[in-house]
């Protein structure tokens, strides 16, 4: 769905649910709606959202980071519980949001989702049990590291690493999301979780690297994703051809040749522009870190695209129960802090 995509048909004049209005874009444009970087806005004249203004954020959040990328592929329930994931504990929205925005994907796509009405998702994360969307086919022969290191490590390993390779630190610190987010709640943003980042530049491979950066837990600063974005440009089709696809086909050349034969493809039509190709490339799992090649959005709203690696833990429980530790501990403080002044008067 491009920018000047027009939606076939008339839109209809009353607002309708937000499951309606993802299953009046897939019936127009086909379930690659949901890769477009105008989705929000067309929803906007679509849907009310029913109240929960809190979902726009979600959904941008989506756009930005190509999350529905692997679901428009597969389009079954385990590739959903993972964007469920990633929106409960990478982007730390609550869970009445994120099951408000699931749930309407699922009813648009005709997918069922499992959420017991008698146990929230909270105390379903608890379980030891891995979830088989982590896990790849039995027989995947490798083991995704990222310089030499898995992902869960502590964020100083990665930082020395980065360091001897010639990396150097840009900005570094800790957010809950969007600015939209902010603005959109008012700017309460009790509803999400801390996020401690680092961004560097340097070299990767041997190619310009515009962008580089870790993600980590709060609390222990293990790294649950990393994120590398190369130099960006337009999508005219000299710039396609002199910076954009040699850069994703030297990588992709270095992954198949690493990795083998992806677990997903949407294959890159090197004959088209950027914007024909958004979203587009390969997936790589092997049950504990999934890899993703692809080619992205820049800047949002802009002709300008980029190749980006983005290495991503499937650990989600241990992520899910950092927060909950995270929680106690600030109830604790704040009852221990009580305590104090109580006893001051």
């Amino acid at each position: 769905m491009s920018p000047k995509a027009e939606i076939v048909g008339s839109i209809p004049s009353q607002k309708m649910t937000l499951s309606k209005a993802f299953a009046f874009l897939i019936n127009n444009y086909g379930i690659e709606c949901f890769l477009g970087s105008n989705l929000v806005s067309i929803l906007n004249d679509l849907t009310d959202y029913e109240g929960n203004r809190a979902a726009k954020s979600l959904l941008r959040e989506f756009v930005v980071n190509h999350t529905l990328s692997e679901f428009i592929t597969r389009c079954d329930s385990d590739s959903l519980e993972r964007v469920r994931q990633r929106a409960l504990i990478e982007y730390g929205f609550n869970e009445k949001i994120t099951e408000y925005v699931i749930s309407s994907i699922a009813e648009s796509t005709g997918i069922s989702i499992m959420v017991s009405k008698d146990e929230s998702f909270e105390n379903k994360a608890y379980t030891k049990e891995p979830s088989t969307s982590c896990h790849p086919p039995k027989n995947v022969p490798y083991i995704i590291q990222f310089m030499g290191l898995h992902l869960g490590e502590h964020k100083s390993n990665f930082n020395n690493v980065l360091r001897s390779k010639g990396f150097r630190c840009k900005y570094k610190g800790r957010f809950a999301g969007l600015v939209s987010m902010y603005k959109e709640h008012g700017g309460d943003m009790s509803d999400y979780d801390l996020v401690d980042w680092e961004e560097f530049e340097g070299q990767f491979a041997d190619q310009d690297c515009m962008s580089l950066v870790l993600f980590a837990t709060p609390i222990t600063h293990r790294v649950y994703r990393v994120e590398v974005k190369m130099r960006y440009s337009g999508d005219s089709d000299r710039e396609c051809q002199k910076y954009i696809y040699p850069c994703y086909t030297f990588f992709y050349d270095l992954l198949t040749s690493k990795y083998g034969t992806p677990i997903n493809e949407l294959p890159v039509d090197l004959s088209l522009g950027a914007c024909s190709n958004e979203g587009k490339g390969l997936t790589y799992n092997d049950g504990e870190t999934t890899l993703t090649l692809t080619i992205e959005q820049a800047l949002p709203s802009t002709n300008y695209f980029q190749v980006v690696l983005r290495y991503s833990s499937n650990n989600v429980q241990t992520l899910t129960l950092e927060k909950r530790q995270q929680q106690s501990i600030n109830i604790a403080n704040e009852q221990a802090h009580r305590q104090q002044l109580m006893s001051d008067v």
